[in-house]
């Protein structure tokens, strides 16, 4: 689970008054790497794209397709498990046939779930049991993203022991590396790097 210390920064007490700001696609590019108050990467992201227009963001509607899906109980309640990190239940719906790929709302699978909560435990569950590490959600995040976002080098490495794509980007064309840089987290960076990571 991510630190109480991370989860916990403070916010501006207006936080909507920088999105009514008009912003440049620079600042808006960096948005997942500023104080989120611990929103997932995808809220992030949809946060800058609803404060901008297509002139300030241009192709970036474009670029985030999402897809109307209605989960099966058992697929649900496995997001919810990774979600709140209960481990004794992901188990119990996995043997009962939950599949580990399934997606939610906004396309987030419970492998990328548990990697945005820093969930070793339940990460390493899910991959033992077929979830896809190179999975992303409707704005291109895929777990390893989720992981360098939040320094969680035991996951990252998880991850790159099986199958994730060290150079995949998601919908601000930004990488695993890019993303830990931004979050001042040099030692994964440095992982990231001996994976193949360039920058």
């Amino acid at each position: 689970m991510r630190s109480q210390s991370q989860s916990a920064r403070k916010c501006k007490k207006n936080p909507e008054d920088d999105l009514n700001e008009t912003k440049s696609p620079e600042m808006l590019k960096d948005a997942n790497a500023k104080e989120n108050c611990g929103r997932s990467l995808a809220s992030t992201l949809m946060k800058a794209k609803d404060a901008s227009t297509p002139d300030r963001l241009p192709g970036f509607s474009d670029s985030v397709k999402h897809i109307h899906r209605k989960q099966k109980p058992l697929d649900q309640k496995l997001i919810e498990a990774a979600e709140n990190g209960d481990i004794v239940s992901a188990k119990a719906l996995i043997t009962k046939g939950a599949n580990v790929n399934a997606k939610d709302e906004d396309g987030a699978t419970p492998l990328i779930i548990a990697a945005r909560k820093n969930d070793v435990e339940m990460a390493a569950l899910l991959i033992q049991n077929g979830a896809k590490a190179g999975e992303k959600d409707d704005y291109g995040v895929n777990a390893l993203m989720e992981s360098a976002h939040g320094g969680g080098i035991p996951i990252a490495r998880i991850l790159l022991s099986n199958g994730a794509d060290v150079g995949a980007k998601d919908s601000f064309e930004e990488t695993a590396l890019k993303k830990a840089l931004s979050g001042g987290h040099k030692e994964l960076a440095d992982v990231l790097r001996k994976h193949g990571a360039k920058g």
